[in-house]
C-alpha cells in the first residue's frame, strides 16, 4: 500500500522514485532527498544544526574551519553545507573552497578527504563533518599524522552511531531522533494511503541534539 525508503546517495533509482510519483503511489523518504524530486520528506533540522556547529567552533576560537561534506545535489548535504557557510559569512570569516571536500558518507571518504586537508599550506584548526562515518576516518588521519584532537585539529560529526564509541576522544557530534523519524514517516504515509490518490507531499523537520564531547 505504501513504501518508506531511505534512498541511496547517488540517485540510481531515481526513475523508480519518478514512476511511484508519476502513478499516485504513496512513499515517504526519510533524511535523504533530492532537489528535483516533490516527495514526502521527513528530515532532520540540517542548516540549522550546520550553523549551529560551525557557530560553536568559531566561538571556541576556531577561525580555519574545514567542511567535509556529502554529494552535490542531496539536500540533507547542501543544507549542511549552506548552514557552514553561512556561519563563517556571520562570523566575518573568509570563505576558502579548499577547506571543501567531497565524500559520499563512508569512513574511506573522510580518510581521503582529511589527507587532502592536511596537505594544504595552511591546515584547518577545525573539520565539520556531514556524517559519523566521515568523521572517524578523518580521526584515523589525524591520529596517523602524529596529530591529536582537540588540541591541533577539532572535529565535529553528524549522527551520534555507535561506531563513534571507538575513538579514543568522544566525538561531539549530533543525535538524529530515528525514533521520531520513523515514527512521523509512518503517519504521512498512513495520511497518504487513506487520501488515496488526493495525497500532496510534506516536508517535516525534526530538530536533531547537539551534544557536546572531547573532540573540540
Amino acid at each position: 500500500d505504501g513504501l518508506i525508503i531511505i534512498p541511496a546517495l547517488d540517485k540510481k533509482n531515481l526513475a523508480i522514485y519518478q514512476r511511484l510519483l508519476r502513478e499516485d503511489f504513496p512513499f515517504v523518504f526519510i533524511n535523504i532527498c533530492f532537489r528535483d524530486l516533490k516527495v514526502n520528506y521527513i528530515r532532520t533540522n540540517d542548516y540549522e544544526a550546520a550553523y549551529q556547529a560551525v557557530s560553536y567552533l568559531i566561538k571556541m576560537g576556531h577561525k580555519k574551519i574545514a567542511h567535509i561534506r556529502g554529494p552535490i545535489g542531496v539536500l540533507e548535504c547542501d543544507d549542511r553545507f549552506l548552514g557552514y557557510k553561512d556561519a563563517l559569512a556571520k562570523n566575518k570569516i573568509y570563505f576558502r573552497s579548499e577547506y571543501v571536500k567531497l565524500s559520499d558518507y563512508s569512513i574511506k571518504s573522510g580518510y581521503k578527504a582529511m589527507n587532502k586537508l592536511l596537505k594544504l599550506k595552511k591546515i584547518p584548526s577545525a573539520i565539520f563533518c556531514v556524517g559519523d562515518d566521515v568523521a572517524i576516518g578523518a580521526y584515523e588521519v589525524i591520529r596517523e599524522a602524529k596529530l591529536t584532537v582537540p588540541d591541533d585539529i577539532a572535529l565535529i560529526g553528524f549522527g551520534d552511531i555507535p561506531q563513534i564509541s571507538t575513538l579514543e576522544v568522544p566525538l561531539t557530534t549530533f543525535n538524529e531522533p530515528k525514533y521520531e523519524l520513523g515514527e512521523k514517516a509512518v503517519e504521512v504515509l498512513m495520511e497518504n494511503i487513506a487520501a488515496c490518490e488526493k495525497w500532496k507531499p510534506k516536508e517535516i523537520v525534526i530538530k536533531s541534539k547537539f551534544i557536546i564531547r572531547k573532540s573540540c
